[in-house]
């Protein structure tokens, strides 16, 4: 009964997920929209049931490198250490901006190669400083409403623009380097 009462308070953003807009026009009709909202409740808590949670998920972001640190071997990454997204219209209960915290920034890796890699690396791409890096993260749990933090798992530093990449080139612009963390 407990989840019943805490899933109370999404039952309108439920409906206008469902409805759209027809929402505000429902509400004209106090007992018809109590029921409808009544009848979201018991909707959303099957369609929760239904549902399983993802062990990882992946966040795609473009990012730049630094200059090549001889001594480390490594082109510094400018990493992300939180993610930003915003929920859909039609929410009136949830947080317009959800935030995903990483945990274990210090531990994400900075792109390595040797020197000799390094300037074939940036001749191939004419010096180009852009980048993009696919973070797998897992542990996803909720801070509080809106925040959330994850455990990057792995990372993958990719040359190519993610979005022109069909299902029939996926072979082709596989990641350039993959790191287990």
């Amino acid at each position: 009964m407990l989840v019943i009462a805490y899933l109370n308070i999404y039952a309108e953003d439920y409906l206008r997920y469902q409805y759209g807009n027809k929402v505000v026009s429902m509400q004209g009709n106090e007992i018809a929209y109590q029921r409808s909202l009544n009848k979201a409740v018991g909707d959303l808590s099957n369609a929760i049931n239904t549902r399983n949670l993802k062990s990882a998920y992946q966040v795609t972001v473009p990012s730049k490198l630094d200059s090549y640190d001889f001594k480390n071997q490594e082109f510094p990454v400018l990493q992300a250490d939180s993610f930003i997204f915003d929920s859909r219209n039609n929410i009136s209960v949830l947080p317009k901006e959800i935030v995903v915290n990483i945990t274990n920034f210090d531990a994400l890796p900075n792109l390595k190669m040797s020197d000799s890699e390094a300037e074939r690396f940036l001749k191939k791409r004419r010096n180009s400083r852009g980048l993009y890096v696919r973070y797998i993260l897992e542990n996803v749990e909720m801070v509080m409403p809106g925040s959330f933090s994850a455990r990057v798992k792995e990372i993958q530093f990719i040359d190519e623009k993610p979005s022109i990449v069909t299902k029939a080139d996926k072979d082709k612009f596989q990641p350039m380097k993959v790191v287990n963390i």
